[in-house]
Protein backbone atom coordinates (compact mmCIF):
# COMPACT_ATOMS: atom_id res chain seq x y z
CA UNK A 1 0.00 0.00 0.00
CA UNK A 2 1.37 3.42 -0.96
CA UNK A 3 0.68 6.04 1.70
CA UNK A 4 1.49 9.72 2.06
CA UNK A 5 2.75 10.81 5.49
CA UNK A 6 2.79 14.49 6.45
CA UNK A 7 5.35 15.83 8.91
CA UNK A 8 6.25 19.32 10.08
CA UNK A 9 4.20 22.36 11.03
CA UNK A 10 2.43 25.40 9.61
CA UNK A 11 5.60 27.07 8.28
CA UNK A 12 7.37 23.97 6.99
CA UNK A 13 5.34 20.96 5.91
CA UNK A 14 6.56 17.88 4.04
CA UNK A 15 4.63 15.06 2.38
CA UNK A 16 6.54 11.77 2.22
CA UNK A 17 5.30 8.96 0.00
CA UNK A 18 6.08 5.38 0.99
CA UNK A 19 6.43 4.60 -2.73
CA UNK A 20 10.08 5.35 -3.34
CA UNK A 21 10.37 7.02 0.09
CA UNK A 22 9.76 10.14 -1.98
CA UNK A 23 9.35 13.77 -0.97
CA UNK A 24 6.01 14.41 -2.69
CA UNK A 25 5.70 18.03 -1.62
CA UNK A 26 7.36 20.59 0.63
CA UNK A 27 5.77 23.90 1.61
CA UNK A 28 7.52 26.97 3.05
CA UNK A 29 6.51 30.67 3.14
CA UNK A 30 7.64 33.48 0.87
CA UNK A 31 8.63 36.97 2.05
CA UNK A 32 4.92 37.86 2.44
CA UNK A 33 4.28 34.76 4.54
CA UNK A 34 2.35 32.87 1.86
CA UNK A 35 3.05 29.15 1.70
CA UNK A 36 4.28 27.74 -1.60
CA UNK A 37 5.08 24.24 -2.77
CA UNK A 38 8.83 24.26 -3.44
CA UNK A 39 9.22 20.51 -4.09
CA UNK A 40 6.91 19.14 -6.79
CA UNK A 41 5.12 15.80 -6.61
CA UNK A 42 2.43 13.64 -8.18
CA UNK A 43 -1.28 13.33 -7.55
CA UNK A 44 -1.43 9.53 -7.90
CA UNK A 45 0.83 6.51 -7.60
CA UNK A 46 0.09 5.65 -11.23
CA UNK A 47 1.54 9.01 -12.31
CA UNK A 48 4.67 8.40 -10.27
CA UNK A 49 5.10 4.87 -11.62
CA UNK A 50 4.71 6.06 -15.20
CA UNK A 51 7.27 8.86 -14.85
CA UNK A 52 11.03 8.72 -15.35
CA UNK A 53 12.00 11.90 -13.54
CA UNK A 54 12.77 10.35 -10.11
CA UNK A 55 10.82 13.23 -8.63
CA UNK A 56 11.84 13.42 -4.96
CA UNK A 57 12.56 9.70 -4.78
CA UNK A 58 15.32 7.83 -2.97
CA UNK A 59 17.50 6.38 -5.73
CA UNK A 60 20.02 3.56 -5.51
CA UNK A 61 21.52 1.39 -4.26
CA UNK A 62 23.87 3.08 -6.75
CA UNK A 63 22.70 6.55 -7.75
CA UNK A 64 23.66 8.07 -11.07
CA UNK A 65 25.17 6.07 -13.94
CA UNK A 66 27.06 2.78 -14.17
CA UNK A 67 28.95 2.75 -17.45
CA UNK A 68 28.30 -0.31 -19.56
CA UNK A 69 25.79 -1.61 -17.00
CA UNK A 70 28.46 -3.65 -15.22
CA UNK A 71 30.92 -3.34 -12.36
CA UNK A 72 33.60 -5.52 -10.77
CA UNK A 73 33.88 -5.96 -7.01
CA UNK A 74 36.47 -8.22 -5.36
CA UNK A 75 37.23 -9.79 -8.72
CA UNK A 76 33.60 -10.65 -9.51
CA UNK A 77 31.78 -8.89 -12.34
CA UNK A 78 28.12 -8.03 -11.91
CA UNK A 79 25.82 -7.09 -14.82
CA UNK A 80 23.18 -4.53 -13.87
CA UNK A 81 19.87 -3.79 -15.58
CA UNK A 82 20.20 -1.33 -18.46
CA UNK A 83 17.71 1.51 -18.62
CA UNK A 84 19.61 4.31 -20.38
CA UNK A 85 21.15 3.01 -23.58
CA UNK A 86 24.07 0.78 -22.66
CA UNK A 87 24.24 2.16 -19.14
CA UNK A 88 22.39 1.78 -15.84
CA UNK A 89 20.81 4.91 -14.37
CA UNK A 90 19.87 5.02 -10.69
CA UNK A 91 20.18 1.21 -10.43
CA UNK A 92 17.82 0.42 -13.28
CA UNK A 93 14.06 0.34 -13.71
CA UNK A 94 13.53 -1.57 -10.45
CA UNK A 95 15.73 0.59 -8.21
CA UNK A 96 14.90 1.81 -4.74
CA UNK A 97 12.61 4.43 -6.28
CA UNK A 98 10.22 1.64 -7.30
CA UNK A 99 10.00 -0.09 -3.92
CA UNK A 100 7.34 0.59 -1.30
CA UNK A 101 9.07 1.39 1.97
CA UNK A 102 7.66 0.43 5.38
CA UNK A 103 7.02 2.99 8.11
CA UNK A 104 9.39 2.07 10.95
CA UNK A 105 8.75 5.14 13.13
CA UNK A 106 6.57 8.21 12.85
CA UNK A 107 5.84 11.40 14.78
CA UNK A 108 4.64 14.93 14.12
CA UNK A 109 8.10 16.11 13.10
CA UNK A 110 9.67 12.97 11.64
CA UNK A 111 9.19 9.70 9.81
CA UNK A 112 11.58 6.77 9.39
CA UNK A 113 11.09 4.41 6.45
CA UNK A 114 12.85 1.09 5.86
CA UNK A 115 13.19 -1.41 3.05
CA UNK A 116 15.20 -4.55 2.23
CA UNK A 117 16.95 -4.98 -1.12
CA UNK A 118 17.18 -8.68 -2.00
CA UNK A 119 20.32 -10.25 -3.42
CA UNK A 120 20.30 -10.20 -7.21
CA UNK A 121 17.70 -7.51 -7.72
CA UNK A 122 18.77 -5.38 -10.67
CA UNK A 123 21.99 -7.42 -10.82
CA UNK A 124 23.34 -6.12 -7.49
CA UNK A 125 24.62 -8.33 -4.68
CA UNK A 126 22.81 -8.30 -1.37
CA UNK A 127 20.82 -8.48 0.81
CA UNK A 128 20.98 -4.79 1.67
CA UNK A 129 19.00 -3.26 4.54
CA UNK A 130 18.17 0.43 4.19
CA UNK A 131 16.44 3.22 6.07
CA UNK A 132 15.80 6.91 5.56
CA UNK A 133 14.63 9.34 8.22
CA UNK A 134 13.12 12.71 7.37
CA UNK A 135 12.91 15.26 10.17
CA UNK A 136 11.64 18.86 10.36
CA UNK A 137 13.06 21.36 12.86
CA UNK A 138 12.06 24.97 12.32
CA UNK A 139 12.50 25.46 8.58
CA UNK A 140 15.22 22.85 8.23
CA UNK A 141 14.41 19.47 6.69
CA UNK A 142 17.02 16.80 7.37
CA UNK A 143 17.25 13.39 5.79
CA UNK A 144 19.59 10.65 6.98
CA UNK A 145 20.14 7.57 4.81
CA UNK A 146 21.63 4.42 6.34
CA UNK A 147 22.38 0.96 4.98
CA UNK A 148 24.04 -2.29 6.01
CA UNK A 149 24.96 -5.24 3.82
CA UNK A 150 25.11 -9.00 4.28
CA UNK A 151 27.58 -9.41 1.40
CA UNK A 152 30.07 -7.04 -0.26
CA UNK A 153 28.16 -4.63 -2.47
CA UNK A 154 28.05 -0.99 -3.57
CA UNK A 155 26.17 1.88 -1.94
CA UNK A 156 25.67 5.41 -3.24
CA UNK A 157 22.14 6.23 -2.14
CA UNK A 158 20.64 9.69 -2.47
CA UNK A 159 17.47 11.70 -2.32
CA UNK A 160 16.68 12.86 -5.84
CA UNK A 161 15.07 16.08 -4.65
CA UNK A 162 13.75 18.73 -7.06
CA UNK A 163 13.18 22.37 -6.12
CA UNK A 164 11.38 25.36 -7.58
CA UNK A 165 11.44 28.11 -4.98
CA UNK A 166 8.91 30.26 -6.81
CA UNK A 167 6.20 27.84 -5.67
CA UNK A 168 4.95 27.44 -9.24
CA UNK A 169 5.46 24.81 -11.97
CA UNK A 170 6.79 27.42 -14.40
CA UNK A 171 10.39 27.51 -15.66
CA UNK A 172 12.62 28.81 -12.88
CA UNK A 173 15.10 30.65 -15.06
CA UNK A 174 15.38 33.71 -12.80
CA UNK A 175 16.48 31.73 -9.74
CA UNK A 176 20.16 31.86 -8.84
CA UNK A 177 22.43 28.94 -7.99
CA UNK A 178 25.74 28.77 -6.14
CA UNK A 179 27.81 25.64 -5.39
CA UNK A 180 30.85 25.68 -3.11
CA UNK A 181 33.01 23.55 -5.39
CA UNK A 182 36.28 24.28 -7.13
CA UNK A 183 36.16 21.04 -9.13
CA UNK A 184 33.55 19.15 -11.11
CA UNK A 185 33.30 15.95 -13.15
CA UNK A 186 33.24 16.70 -16.90
CA UNK A 187 31.20 14.12 -18.79
CA UNK A 188 31.38 12.46 -22.17
CA UNK A 189 28.93 10.30 -24.14
CA UNK A 190 26.13 8.95 -21.99
CA UNK A 191 26.96 11.58 -19.34
CA UNK A 192 29.69 9.29 -17.97
CA UNK A 193 32.55 11.15 -16.22
CA UNK A 194 35.58 11.55 -18.46
CA UNK A 195 38.92 9.91 -17.57
CA UNK A 196 40.28 13.40 -16.84
CA UNK A 197 37.72 14.07 -14.13
CA UNK A 198 37.68 15.80 -11.72
CA UNK A 199 38.69 19.09 -13.31
CA UNK A 200 38.76 22.69 -12.12
CA UNK A 201 35.51 24.56 -12.62
CA UNK A 202 35.70 27.12 -15.41
CA UNK A 203 33.56 29.80 -16.99
CA UNK A 204 29.86 29.16 -16.40
CA UNK A 205 30.64 26.01 -14.42
CA UNK A 206 32.33 28.08 -11.74
CA UNK A 207 29.37 28.46 -9.41
CA UNK A 208 31.26 29.67 -6.39
CA UNK A 209 29.33 32.90 -6.92
CA UNK A 210 25.58 32.83 -7.70
CA UNK A 211 24.56 32.57 -11.34
CA UNK A 212 21.14 33.07 -12.88
CA UNK A 213 19.87 29.71 -14.12
CA UNK A 214 18.53 31.10 -17.36
CA UNK A 215 21.98 32.39 -18.26
CA UNK A 216 23.69 29.24 -17.10
CA UNK A 217 21.67 26.63 -19.02
CA UNK A 218 21.88 28.54 -22.32
CA UNK A 219 25.62 29.13 -22.13
CA UNK A 220 27.50 27.73 -25.17
CA UNK A 221 30.13 26.02 -22.98
CA UNK A 222 30.68 22.57 -24.59
CA UNK A 223 29.84 20.67 -21.39
CA UNK A 224 26.53 22.50 -20.99
CA UNK A 225 25.65 22.31 -24.69
CA UNK A 226 26.38 18.57 -24.88
CA UNK A 227 24.28 17.80 -21.81
CA UNK A 228 21.42 20.10 -22.85
CA UNK A 229 21.88 22.06 -19.64
CA UNK A 230 23.44 21.20 -16.31
CA UNK A 231 23.74 17.49 -15.47
CA UNK A 232 27.06 17.42 -13.66
CA UNK A 233 28.55 16.44 -10.32
CA UNK A 234 30.42 19.10 -8.37
CA UNK A 235 33.11 17.99 -5.91
CA UNK A 236 32.52 19.96 -2.73
CA UNK A 237 35.39 21.97 -1.28
CA UNK A 238 34.42 21.26 2.32
CA UNK A 239 31.69 18.65 2.86
CA UNK A 240 30.09 18.94 6.27
CA UNK A 241 26.87 19.80 8.01
CA UNK A 242 28.26 23.14 9.19
CA UNK A 243 29.04 24.28 5.63
CA UNK A 244 26.71 25.68 2.96
CA UNK A 245 27.35 23.48 -0.06
CA UNK A 246 24.58 24.78 -2.33
CA UNK A 247 22.51 27.96 -2.27
CA UNK A 248 19.42 28.40 -4.43
CA UNK A 249 17.47 31.67 -4.32
CA UNK A 250 14.34 33.04 -5.97
CA UNK A 251 14.22 36.83 -6.31
CA UNK A 252 10.47 36.97 -6.91
CA UNK A 253 9.35 35.17 -3.75
CA UNK A 254 12.42 35.85 -1.61
CA UNK A 255 12.71 32.16 -0.75
CA UNK A 256 16.21 30.76 -0.29
CA UNK A 257 17.47 27.19 0.14
CA UNK A 258 20.83 26.44 1.71
CA UNK A 259 21.94 22.83 1.49
CA UNK A 260 24.54 21.23 3.77
CA UNK A 261 25.72 17.63 3.45
CA UNK A 262 28.44 15.23 4.51
CA UNK A 263 28.45 13.74 1.00
CA UNK A 264 31.55 14.53 -1.08
CA UNK A 265 29.67 15.64 -4.19
CA UNK A 266 26.43 17.19 -5.42
CA UNK A 267 24.88 16.35 -8.78
CA UNK A 268 22.99 19.30 -10.26
CA UNK A 269 20.42 18.57 -12.98
CA UNK A 270 18.70 21.61 -14.46
CA UNK A 271 15.47 19.79 -15.22
CA UNK A 272 15.60 20.34 -18.98
CA UNK A 273 14.04 16.91 -19.55
CA UNK A 274 10.99 17.51 -17.35
CA UNK A 275 7.50 17.87 -18.90
CA UNK A 276 7.95 21.61 -18.25
CA UNK A 277 11.63 22.17 -19.10
CA UNK A 278 13.45 23.88 -16.22
CA UNK A 279 10.30 23.61 -14.13
CA UNK A 280 12.45 22.38 -11.22
CA UNK A 281 16.11 21.71 -10.51
CA UNK A 282 17.42 18.49 -8.98
CA UNK A 283 20.12 18.84 -6.33
CA UNK A 284 21.40 15.38 -5.39
CA UNK A 285 23.91 15.00 -2.56
CA UNK A 286 25.86 11.83 -3.25
CA UNK A 287 29.21 10.11 -3.65
CA UNK A 288 31.15 10.41 -6.90
CA UNK A 289 29.07 9.21 -9.85
CA UNK A 290 30.82 6.65 -12.01
CA UNK A 291 32.76 5.32 -9.01
CA UNK A 292 32.13 1.62 -9.81
CA UNK A 293 34.41 1.83 -12.85
CA UNK A 294 36.91 4.34 -11.48
CA UNK A 295 39.55 3.08 -9.02
CA UNK A 296 40.83 6.67 -8.85
CA UNK A 297 37.53 7.79 -7.28
CA UNK A 298 36.69 7.23 -3.60
CA UNK A 299 35.29 3.72 -3.19
CA UNK A 300 31.56 3.16 -2.69
CA UNK A 301 32.01 -0.46 -1.59
CA UNK A 302 29.97 -1.49 1.44
CA UNK A 303 30.93 -4.64 3.32
CA UNK A 304 29.35 -6.68 6.13
CA UNK A 305 29.97 -5.07 9.50
CA UNK A 306 30.09 -1.55 8.02
CA UNK A 307 27.36 1.09 8.05
CA UNK A 308 26.65 3.43 5.19
CA UNK A 309 25.39 6.77 6.53
CA UNK A 310 24.81 10.06 4.69
CA UNK A 311 23.10 13.17 6.07
CA UNK A 312 21.80 16.19 4.19
CA UNK A 313 20.00 19.30 5.44
CA UNK A 314 17.79 21.71 3.51
CA UNK A 315 17.35 25.02 5.33
CA UNK A 316 14.82 27.52 4.02
CA UNK A 317 14.51 31.22 4.76
CA UNK A 318 13.65 34.45 2.94
CA UNK A 319 15.90 37.26 1.79
CA UNK A 320 15.11 40.78 0.61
Amino acid sequence: MNDIITIGHARCRVDIWTLGAAVNGLWVPDRAGALGRVCPGYATADERLAARSYLGEIVGPVANRIAGAAFTLDGVTFATDRNEGENTLHSGPGGLHRLTWAVADQGEDHVRLAVDWPAGRGGFPGPLHLAVEYRVAGQTVTHVITATAEAPTLANICAHAYFNLSGSPDPMLDETLAVAAGRYLPVGPGLIPLPSAPAPVEGPLDLRRPRRLGDLVTDPHPQIAAAGGLDHAFVLDAPGLDQVAVELADPSSGRRLRLATDCPAVQVYSGHGLPVPYGAIAIEAEDYPGAPGRPDFPSIALRPGEEYRRETRWTFDVVD
